[in-house]
């Protein structure tokens, strides 16, 4: 049990850097080429422009959606496919884990 928890640990380690620099690398693209996607909500659309975006979760919920639509064709970079994919692959990934140790964690325990 102990070399799943860490198997699941090494998993998580790996794979969140990756998804995390494809996140803000993505951002960043669709930032550049097309604000006009990142910025919805009518009122508060002037303040937002000038938070950062870890602080604005409704970006971050535009950035993961351009990645999973169809949108992100439309951008110019090279560098949007390559993000937009790991995205798609490492998302899914994290929730499959994340229910795996939830349901070892409530069946088995933790790990000792």
């Amino acid at each position: 049990m102990k070399f799943l928890y860490l198997l699941l640990g090494a998993n998580l380690l790996i794979s969140a850097p990756m998804y995390l620099h494809a996140l803000f690398k993505f951002r960043a693209i669709v930032a550049a080429e097309c604000p006009e996607w990142l910025m919805r909500g009518g009122v508060l659309r002037d303040f937002q422009a000038h938070m950062p975006f870890f602080e604005n979760s409704n970006e971050a919920f535009d950035v993961v959606a351009i990645s999973f639509g169809s949108r992100w064709r439309e951008l110019r970079a090279e560098a949007a496919a390559n993000c937009a994919r790991r995205i798609r692959i490492c998302m899914p990934i994290f929730l499959v884990m994340f229910a795996i140790v939830i349901v070892l964690a409530l069946t088995v325990g933790p790990a000792t």
